[in-house]
C-alpha cells in the first residue's frame, strides 16, 4: 500500500511540473500597456527615464493561438488599429506589423514591418518586453515595455 502511495504522489507531482504553462500559452490573450521606461545611450553615455501613458490614452494588444495579433491605441481624439503575425523563441518575441497605405494618387500600397523583443518577464499577470535598436556604432535606443492582462 505504501509504494501505490508514494507512486501515486510521484505521479502527481511530475504532472504538475509538467503542467507549466511555457511563454506561448501564457502570451494568449489580451493585454495592456501600463508604461515603459526608454534608455538612449550615446558613446557609451546613458539616460533612462521612465513614462505612463498619458492621462485619456491607451494602448492593447491581443495575442491568439493562431500566431495573429491586433494591437490598438486610443486618444488624443483618435485610435490606431495594427495587425500581424508574431512568433516566440525561447524569450524573444517577433513580431511582423502589417501595415496598408494609399499615397497621393490613390495607389495602395503594403509593407511588413519585423521587429524582435526580448521577454524579460511573462507570467499571468504581467508582460515586461524589451526592444532594442542600434544605429551606427555609437548610438542605442531600448524601450522596455511593461503590460499587464486585461
Amino acid at each position: 500500500m505504501k509504494t501505490v502511495a508514494v507512486a501515486l504522489c510521484t505521479a502527481l507531482t511530475l504532472g504538475l511540473v509538467g503542467c507549466q504553462p511555457d511563454n506561448e500559452d501564457l502570451i494568449i490573450g489580451s493585454w495592456q500597456v501600463v508604461g515603459c521606461t526608454i534608455t538612449e545611450t550615446v558613446d557609451g553615455q546613458s539616460s533612462t527615464r521612465t513614462e505612463a501613458l498619458p492621462v485619456g490614452y491607451s494602448e492593447t494588444c491581443t495575442f491568439n493561438k493562431d500566431n495573429t495579433f491586433v494591437g490598438k491605441r486610443t486618444g488624443g481624439g483618435g485610435s490606431d488599429t495594427y495587425q500581424g503575425t508574431y512568433s516566440l523563441s525561447d524569450d524573444q518575441l517577433t513580431i511582423a506589423v502589417n501595415s496598408d497605405w494609399q499615397d497621393d494618387e490613390g495607389e495602395w500600397h503594403s509593407t511588413v514591418d519585423t521587429k524582435t523583443a526580448t521577454i524579460k518577464n511573462l507570467d499571468k499577470k504581467e508582460l515586461v518586453m524589451v526592444w532594442t535598436e542600434t544605429e551606427g556604432s555609437n548610438y542605442t535606443y531600448s524601450v522596455e515595455y511593461k503590460l499587464k492582462k486585461m
